[in-house]
């Protein structure tokens, strides 16, 4: 398929619009730096269009309110290993410019840069529409997950194996196809971070799940996106929001209340702390002596058996009265 033919769902002509004139094109790590003039005529701004193939460009930014005659901007987080087709047009009320310059640019570690490849574009016709945002070709910083994402339109890879990485519904994390590496969004950058790096596990507030934070002087880890509060429990985690009892006052950090065999209210790291509800509240109360050991004590004082010592200390006599008393 020639370039025109791909694009004609995209372009439409513009008259005065003229299309801005690329003049570098710099891969780097995860990222690759432009800078581009524009040309004569009144316009409203640029679109940076980028693909991962040429007959597939979609709008990854939106410059507008420009000012001054040469531009320059970084398209970050990028995918290293990737090969990106990159192309800017200038835009003014619902016309656009023609595109008839692409280049082709692979991001990559240092020391593995290649010059970026400038493609000839008068094969290369005016888009109609600008496609919707790339969101898919890159994360992009502070960007949040859609509530739902369809598997497998994702075009990220996995930093092990380079297996494609899909989006799991049932586990609400991404998975990798080839060795199964979970890896979840990290909020502050958009960056893909594998579970096992993570020292604080991930929520399960948000879908996508999102990692769990926990700063200095924070009683509590947080979802780093929601901000809700989350406590561990029973090797996993649960959103305080969420517990039936509220937190124990025995430990610190205060742990979940839960029901224990008997029915009871008790820490969940301290079993043998009971809780009761005062005032809408759980108090922790000191064990109760059953009631069969509390008649068998005053059986034994009733019978001459045992004797309550002036310091509050219970003795029990030998058998046939003799012999030395002997501490309960």
């Amino acid at each position: 398929m020639r370039p025109h033919e791909a694009q004609e769902k995209f372009v439409r002509a513009a008259g005065e619009i003229k299309e801005p004139e690329i003049l570098s094109v710099e891969p780097r790590s995860e990222s690759i730096a432009l800078t581009w003039q524009r040309r004569p005529g009144k316009i409203d701004g640029f679109i940076i269009l980028l693909g991962l193939s040429l007959y597939k460009l979609q709008e990854f930014k939106r410059l507008k309110d420009i000012e001054g005659f040469q531009f320059s901007d970084i398209l970050l987080n990028l995918i290293n290993g990737k090969e990106y087709f990159i192309g800017i047009i200038a835009y003014k009320d619902n016309g656009y410019s023609e595109l008839l310059t692409v280049w082709k640019a692979t991001p990559n570690i240092a020391s593995r840069i290649k010059p970026a490849k400038k493609i000839s574009g008068k094969e290369v016709s005016e888009y109609k529409d600008p496609a919707r945002p790339a969101e898919t070709l890159a994360p992009v910083p502070g960007a949040q997950a859609p509530a739902s994402i369809e598997a497998g339109n994702l075009n990220i890879v996995c930093a092990s194996c380079m297996a494609d990485v899909v989006f799991s519904e049932t586990e609400r994390v991404f998975i990798c196809q080839g060795c199964n590496t979970k890896y979840v969004q990290r909020v502050t950058d958009g960056k893909y971070i594998p579970l096992t790096i993570l020292t604080n596990g991930i929520c399960i507030c948000c879908n996508p799940r999102r990692p769990l934070i926990k700063r200095r002087g924070d009683a509590y880890k947080k979802c780093s996106l929601s901000g809700e509060e989350y406590a561990d429990l029973n090797g996993g985690v649960i959103k305080i929001s969420e517990l039936d009892y509220g937190l124990c006052r025995c430990c610190l950090p205060h742990q979940p209340l839960k029901l224990n065999h008997s029915g009871q209210v008790v820490c969940s790291r301290l079993t043998d702390k009971l809780y009761v509800k005062e005032n809408n509240r759980y108090i922790m109360r000191a064990p109760e002596a059953p009631a069969s050991l509390v008649d068998e004590i005053d059986k034994a004082l009733g019978g001459g058996s045992a004797v309550m010592l002036p310091n509050g200390i219970l003795t029990a006599n030998s058998p046939g009265g003799t012999g030395r008393n002997r501490r309960r």
